[in-house]
């Protein structure tokens, strides 16, 4: 079976995944969003973004490092990630104790530091869940990710439930998120251990960990630099508006966040093999794998973008209750930040695939400081709003960015055939919603998925064989 079918394979087997994970997430956030209400939402909203900043910088970039591991050796594999293994725990630890106490030091509400503390056991099972995904993608086996994903989602949702009958109130529902995490990090681990005879433990190679750091930290700073324009805008929310505001801005950032777990797992299939053609000089195999991954996206992040947009009131309003309708607004702007970020984070990725990381920096520096300044100048003025067009802003110059920077170091140059006939599909579908708006919402949903589904194979925009032979199991 070719690298093509393999990653398409893959790739089908996450999308069917992705879809189960995606209907018991939108219930996750039915029930907490109502359960909640915009006040309490808020304050969830602004303990997960303090941790997440902290999550950013455990993350380190070991993550690409664990899929830049060679294969072909399996105790030289075993032993490189038990070191980065054992370097993400000893920093989620370190950074996530920290983030505590400096948490405590910000002029919230207890409930909002309370909510911080907790959510950190929460964001530790996630940071080492990291380290498994990338294990699992290097592998091309993500149906482990895909049913321990569904596994944890069914446990929150169900969780969820018996706390709104029994009215256990905010606390509960944050320990149940932690509670989650957890169960999701010893499945992943148990599968690890025994299904593929990992054999995980604590390592301290002096050798080794002084590579791993000499790789990371350009990618670490990198990372540093991207959370400032990606996360920093609802804290500086937070500090100058209400937590109903930080509620509305975060039930809508949920989506991003909700959908962007798609275009990672799927990028994490391709980097290894772009790494790869990389450090063997095949500069043609580079190319395809890489123009294949950019059309992909494409065609999944465009129709994203536009048909969520002409249902976004819509959404919002059925996805967290009548009290989030501000947030179907927000939305409208969220959407297309994410649909580039489905795109950017191909290239971002490459960079690192082919060791050019630094060269993002001074643009992950620029992008930083230009945003935190419009964030304090335009937030207090313009509340979420500012907040939304400034992320969507940063999010488009980093695309921008790593894009030309990419082209000019591979010396290739992507079509994009693909854009325009996507493009053109997706106007299609979304001019069938928007006359056809009076329909139930998931019939509106369901019909644009097939007129561009559709639409994009009439006109030429799928690999046509590809599909015929995924469809026959071939």
């Amino acid at each position: 079976m070719s690298i093509s079918h393999q990653i398409a394979k893959q790739t089908t087997v996450q999308v069917i995944g992705r879809l189960l994970s995606l209907f018991l997430g939108v219930w996750a956030i039915f029930l907490m969003t109502r359960y909640l209400g915009p006040a309490q939402f808020g304050y969830y909203t602004i303990a997960t973004a303090f941790m997440q900043i902290a999550g950013i910088l455990v993350d380190f970039g070991l993550y690409n490092l664990v899929l830049q591991i060679p294969m072909g050796e399996p105790e030289k594999e075993s032993k490189i990630f038990n070191n980065i293994f054992t370097i993400r725990l000893l920093s989620a630890i370190l950074f996530y104790g920290l983030a505590i106490l400096i948490g405590f030091l910000f002029p919230y509400p207890l409930i909002v530091k309370l909510a911080i503390a907790i959510s950190a056991i929460a964001f530790f099972g996630n940071t080492m869940i990291q380290i498994f995904t990338a294990y699992f993608q290097k592998l091309l086996q993500t149906s482990w990710l895909v049913i321990a994903e569904i596994v944890n989602r069914i446990i929150l949702v169900a969780g969820l439930f018996f706390i709104i009958k029994n009215n256990l109130g905010f606390y509960i529902l944050i320990w149940l998120l932690a509670i989650v995490a957890l169960v999701n990090l010893f499945i992943l681990f148990l599968i690890a251990f025994f299904e593929k005879e990992q054999k995980i433990k604590l390592a301290f190679d002096v050798a080794i960990w002084k590579d791993v750091l000499g790789q990371a930290w350009p990618i670490g700073l990198a990372i540093a630099l991207n959370l400032i324009y990606f996360k920093v805008d609802t804290l500086i929310l937070s500090l100058y508006h209400s937590a109903s505001d930080v509620g509305f801005y975060g039930a809508s950032y949920r989506v991003l966040e909700t959908l962007m777990t798609f275009p990672l797992m799927f990028i994490g299939l391709v980097v290894p093999f772009l790494s790869k053609s990389w450090l063997e000089g095949s500069r043609e195999n580079f190319e395809r794998y890489l123009q294949k991954a950019f059309d992909f996206l494409i065609l999944a992040s465009i129709p994203m973008a536009l048909g969520t947009y002409v249902l976004a009131d819509r959404l919002m309003i059925f996805v967290a209750g009548p009290e989030f309708s501000a947030a179907g607004r927000i939305l409208k702007i969220i959407i297309f930040a994410t649909s580039i970020i489905f795109v950017s984070q191909l290239f971002t990725h490459t960079l690192f695939a082919i060791r050019k990381q630094r060269l993002m920096l001074w643009f992950y520096l620029l992008t930083a400081v230009v945003a935190l300044i419009a964030y304090f100048i335009f937030i207090p003025i313009y509340s979420y709003w500012a907040a939304a067009i400034i992320t969507l802003t940063s999010e488009l110059i980093i695309f921008v960015s790593a894009y030309l920077i990419v082209m000019r170091t591979a010396k290739i140059k992507l079509k994009w055939r693909i854009f325009y006939l996507s493009f053109l599909a997706s106007c299609s579908m979304s001019l069938i919603i928007y006359l056809f708006h009076g329909l139930n919402l998931f019939l509106l949903i369901i019909l644009g998925i097939l007129v561009y589904s559709i639409i994009i194979y009439l006109i030429g925009g799928v690999d046509k064989k590809l599909i015929h032979s995924l469809l026959k199991l071939k």
